[in-house]
């Protein structure tokens, strides 16, 4: 690398993965503090990790245009990257539209995956290519480091600012609150059908919660969401729905919080990105490889809850206790090919209110 390389980082999206590649923005800025660094982001990404300090310039990612508006943005865009004259980009997103990015920016040594994640044609734009290491997200993108000859961390780190609520809604709603109430988010919405925990349960752990004298706020986005956090705000005293937040204030309600409580979701990697304890309730998808970081930390305080925890006994040839119960786990679908959505649906309120204990 040169004495003051300019490296471009591409993640586009979602909120969860952009989380999960700041870690190895922040290796960069450690391990050569010189770097002038890029990140091209989508426009909902770029809300939540505006402000990090080690990112010198953020570029925007055309979004929702088709036809010849689509064309031109990206001309602009081809020429906004060619001007900051990039020596390397690494490619964390792995798709078509990423390494087309990355070749767009011009720079001569263009990074990224080998295998299963490089898909669609991602593979022709890029000039090295690399099987990453690591089971979780956070450290399989860390592993791409050692293709600009940098030293792989053994752990992500995050370098998340506070966030300012002074003036906000949700703010206000924090004001209200007794500081002597620990104070637990439960955050019910996400992205896949089988991955939802059945917002019945979430309402009774939001009572039983609230009935050992936490204050509960429900956060929520878009119609949907709003809905849910109605219906568990309903549980009873102590339990409210969060006002309409954008990410950045989500991130400030969460580093307020002594818990978070969520399915697999873009807010349980906010809350482990800014030190708040986490509990997520994992179905079809491997909590090992995308569930909150540092689970192998006792001092973490995260944890990822599955059907088969704390279930003493074996059912077929699966052994219980590894995270698995159900043949089919971990599936990796949107739909539940049983019909039933056991691997949520069949977690009960009990387990997950022990666990939440434990964590507070």
């Amino acid at each position: 690398m040169t004495e003051a390389p300019r490296i471009l980082v591409v993640r586009l999206s979602a909120i969860g993965d952009c989380v999960h590649a700041a870690p190895t923005v922040e290796a960069i800025r450690r391990q050569v503090p010189e770097a002038f660094i890029g990140w091209v982001v989508q426009p909902g990404g770029l809300s939540l990790i505006e402000d990090l300090e080690a990112v010198d310039r953020f570029h925007r990612f055309p979004r929702g245009a088709s036809g010849w508006a689509a064309i031109r943005a990206f001309w602009r865009l081809r020429s906004e990257l060619r001007a900051a004259r990039y020596d390397a980009v690494l490619d964390l997103q792995g798709l078509t539209k990423s390494g087309l990015v990355s070749w767009l920016s011009g720079a001569p040594h263009r990074l990224g995956f080998d295998g299963v994640e490089s898909r669609e044609l991602n593979r022709f734009f890029l000039t090295e290519r690399r099987m990453a290491s690591g089971r979780h997200v956070v450290d399989r993108n860390l592993s791409l480091l050692a293709g600009l000859g940098l030293e792989v961390p053994a752990r992500g780190e995050w370098n998340f600012g506070a966030v300012d609520l002074e003036g906000t809604a949700i703010g206000r709603q924090l004001e209200a609150l007794s500081p002597e109430q620990p104070l637990v988010v439960i955050s019910p919405g996400t992205t896949w059908p089988t991955k939802f925990w059945p917002i019945s349960m979430y309402a009774e752990l939001a009572s039983r919660l609230a009935a050992e004298g936490c204050a509960v706020i429900v956060a929520w986005a878009g119609a949907e969401e709003a809905a849910m956090a109605d219906q568990i705000a309903e549980a009873g005293s102590g339990v409210l729905k969060a006002p309409p937040t954008s990410l950045m204030e989500l991130r400030g309600l969460l580093q307020r919080s002594r818990l978070l409580v969520a399915n697999d979701s873009g807010p349980m990697h906010i809350a482990v990105a800014v030190g708040t304890r986490t509990l997520a309730l994992f179905g079809p998808t491997d909590p090992g490889r995308n569930g909150p970081y540092g689970m192998d930390d006792p001092s973490a305080g995260v944890r990822a809850l599955t059907l088969a925890d704390g279930v003493e006994q074996h059912i077929g040839d699966q052994r219980v206790g590894d995270g698995r119960l159900l043949d089919c786990q971990y599936c990796w679908r949107k739909l539940c090919k049983r019909g039933d959505f056991a691997c949520l649906h069949k977690l009960g309120v009990d387990d997950v209110f022990d666990v939440a204990m434990d964590l507070l």
